[in-house]
C-alpha cells in the first residue's frame, strides 16, 4: 500500500501536465537524470549496500537514480524519434543516439555496479530507436 498510494498520486499529477511541456523539457530532465546518477560519487550522499553504491540518501527515503534514468531516457528518446521522424533511419543518427545510450548505460553499469539496469536501458533504447 505504501508504494501504490504515492504512485497513484504521481500518476494523477502527471496526467495534467501538457504533452508539449514534457516534450520541450525532456532534454533537461535527461541531463538532470544523468547528473543524479553521477551524484552517487559524492562522498556522504550515497549509500553502499552489499558492495554496490546505487542509492542516494534523502533523509526520509532513499532514491535509486537509475530508476529516474529509465523514465528520463524513454521520454528523451521518444522526443528524439518524434523530432527526427524520417532521418532516424540514417546511420549517423543511429550512431549518435546509440553513443548517448552507451554512455548512459556505462554510467549506470560501471559506476553503480548495476549491469541488469544498464542492459535494460540498452534494450529499451534499442526498441525505441528501432
Amino acid at each position: 500500500m505504501f508504494g501504490v498510494l504515492p504512485g497513484m498520486t504521481v500518476f494523477t499529477i502527471i496526467q495534467f501536465i501538457p504533452y508539449n511541456w514534457i516534450k520541450r523539457s525532456s532534454f533537461v530532465v535527461f541531463i538532470s537524470a544523468v547528473a543524479l546518477n553521477l551524484a552517487i560519487l559524492v562522498p556522504g550522499l550515497a549509500i553502499t549496500q552489499k558492495g554496490a553504491t546505487r542509492w542516494i540518501d534523502l533523509g526520509i527515503i532513499t532514491l535509486q537514480p537509475s530508476e529516474v534514468m529509465k523514465l528520463a531516457l524513454v521520454v528523451y528518446l521518444a522526443m528524439v524519434v518524434s523530432k527526427l521522424r524520417n532521418d532516424i533511419n540514417k546511420v549517423s543518427s543511429i550512431l549518435a543516439y546509440g553513443a548517448i545510450v552507451g554512455v548512459v548505460a556505462g554510467i549506470v553499469g560501471v559506476l553503480q555496479s548495476n549491469l541488469s539496469t544498464a542492459l535494460l536501458l540498452v534494450a529499451l533504447s534499442g526498441s525505441i530507436l528501432y
